[in-house]
């Protein structure tokens, strides 16, 4: 059905009909996600391409973070302006 994706074995002189499909996995490599941010930023600074996040957007998040934090504080739900 999907060739690309499974290998097929048989057990040692078992008929072909009895062959169990096997998933492929393709060997994958991940990037530290600091440094996959900060060379996307780097290249945004030389214009190639945006950020991943703008000044608004970090603005916004330091508004929710300190309301949290505030909250954790006094117990209070605390209205967040952004």
């Amino acid at each position: 059905m999907f060739p690309h994706l499974f290998n097929t074995h048989a057990a040692q002189g078992s008929p072909p009909w009895t062959l169990v499909p096997v998933l492929r996995r393709k060997k994958r490599t991940h990037e530290n996600l600091y440094t996959h941010q900060v060379r996307h930023f780097n290249a945004a600074v030389e214009g190639q391409g945006m950020p991943f996040a703008t000044g608004e957007d970090g603005v916004s998040s330091l508004a929710v973070a300190s309301a949290v934090l505030e909250s954790t504080k006094n117990g209070l739900r605390i209205a967040v302006q952004y």
